[in-house]
């Protein structure tokens, strides 16, 4: 869920928290996805020390909105022990490697599959549980590894795993999937195994100074939406009657249409760089429309 959060806080809180409040935690934001990195170097890590920076200079914002939340009431401090055991992660990069070798995430992820699944195919005594626990798992590794050996073989493909130089930087934990994305790159979907580990700054759209990367998602966020729907929910007030001169022209597609469509909310600036220099950084606003029932919705285009 933290990950979900991280990828909308920024547009969601935007025109409705102060500019500097909006900087705390994208300099925050900034330094979590730094430290997802797998592989860091002297220039990352000044990334790292200038983020947390940020973050500690723009603080007070949260703080004077008293978005800093206790059990019962706003906190004017920042006495938070996780947030101090920040301030060494660049020693412990330099002296143990990558922050990431030390989630929690991999394991976690193991405890649901090897123990939570499956329980309910044991016989749910707690005396001989891992007895069983074990000896479903070696059944599923003996498919697995017979479900590997008849891929390969039905396609002539050689039994021998060869380790390419561009696999050095870790990006899954599965070797198997690896292997075959290799070798039988039209056949990865065939290959189940553990949870991969996400590397934003290998996949993904990257900016043109490879400091971000964008995320676009495969899958829509709404499905089966009626047209009137569609027209209401994204403000596209023509929709109906463009949808219905593309259905009814029988033509073929136009050439400005051959690309992937991606639906795009608009913002309005309301300050500059200019207007705020200490923050050197544009604002924007959220851009809604009313519609003849008084709704607001959001303003968006599809491009």
């Amino acid at each position: 869920e933290h990950r979900d959060i991280q990828c909308t806080i920024i547009a969601s809180i935007t025109g409705a928290v102060p500019p500097r409040f909006i900087c705390a935690i994208c300099a925050l934001v900034d330094f979590f996805y730094l430290a997802q990195n797998p592989v860091h170097s002297p220039q990352s890590l000044e990334l790292m020390v200038q983020a947390l920076s940020d973050f500690h200079s723009f603080k007070d914002a949260i703080i004077q909105a008293e978005a800093r939340r206790g059990k019962n009431c706003s906190k004017e401090d920042f006495f938070i022990p996780k947030l101090e055991l920040l301030q060494s992660f660049n020693g412990t990069i330099k002296k143990l490697g990558t922050l990431m070798q030390f989630s929690a995430d991999v394991t976690e992820w193991l405890l649901i599959t090897h123990c939570k699944d499956l329980f309910p195919w044991t016989s749910q005594q707690i005396k001989d549980f891992t007895e069983q626990c074990v000896w479903i798992l070696n059944c599923q590794e003996s498919m697995e590894m017979f479900g590997l050996y008849t891929l390969l073989t039905s396609h002539g493909a050689s039994l021998v795993n060869a380790i390419h130089n561009k696999d050095e930087d870790v990006t899954t934990t599965n070797l198997a999937l690896s292997w075959v994305s290799q070798v039988l790159p039209d056949e990865v979907k065939s290959i189940h195994g553990p949870q991969p580990v996400c590397n934003h700054f290998l996949k993904g759209i990257l900016s043109g100074d490879a400091l971000a990367a964008f995320q676009l998602n495969v899958a829509p966020d709404y499905k089966l939406l009626s047209p009137s729907d569609i027209r209401t929910k994204y403000a596209l007030l023509d929709f109906d009657l463009a949808l219905a001169d593309f259905i009814c022209s029988n033509l073929e597609l136009p050439s400005d249409l051959s690309d992937p469509l991606l639906y795009v909310q608009f913002f309005r600036f309301i300050s500059g760089p200019d207007d705020h220099p200490e923050l050197a950084m544009w604002s924007v606003e959220c851009a809604y429309t009313q519609d003849e029932n008084g709704n607001h919705h959001r303003e968006g285009a599809v491009i």
